[in-house]
């Protein structure tokens, strides 16, 4: 009888001690933790970041296209994406152009860097220095365009600024 109760005295206290651990841990007001959300969201002095955009780089890109059962055309592009600058990016697009059967330009746009804090499924920022391989698919891709990329530019880029 006196088993149980000591079991539920110690699972108690020790219950207790890992909370306060927790909270002398954490230590931070909502309004704090808040405040350094806003202040990551700055954005750099204009020179700064056009100086930082020419250092985000779409690499090896290898496009694809399929067609699905349906027939409808696919294209798919895999690479790399590299920040060679000594910011944080947390969100680019990457500007594709494409020759049009008829002999002119298409371009579309793909997310190449997208905003979240998913840092264990591969999300988050692009620290700087660093490089990370990517995937998009574009479903229906017209019929009048080659799926031969002839330039790209990153484009839409955003920084995390400490």
């Amino acid at each position: 009888m006196k088993q149980p109760f000591l079991v539920i005295i110690v699972a108690a206290v020790a219950f207790i001690i890992v909370m306060s651990l927790m909270l002398l841990a954490v230590r931070r007001s909502p309004s704090e933790v808040a405040g350094n959300l806003v202040a990551q969201s700055e954005e750099p002095p204009e020179e700064e970041e056009q100086a930082n955009v020419a250092n985000v780089v779409a690499e090896d890109l290898l496009p694809s296209l399929r067609t699905t059962a349906t027939g409808i055309r696919e294209l798919e592009i895999r690479g790399y994406v590299n920040n060679r600058g000594k910011l944080a990016v947390r969100s680019a697009d990457l500007r594709c152009y494409f020759r049009t059967r008829s002999g002119g330009e298409a371009s579309f746009d793909f997310p190449l860097i997208v905003d979240s804090r998913l840092e264990e499924v591969g999300g988050g920022p692009l620290m700087p220095l660093t490089r990370k391989e990517f995937g998009v698919r574009m479903g229906e891709f017209p019929d009048t365009v080659e799926p031969e990329i002839i330039r790209t530019e990153t484009t839409n880029v955003r920084f995390l600024v400490p």
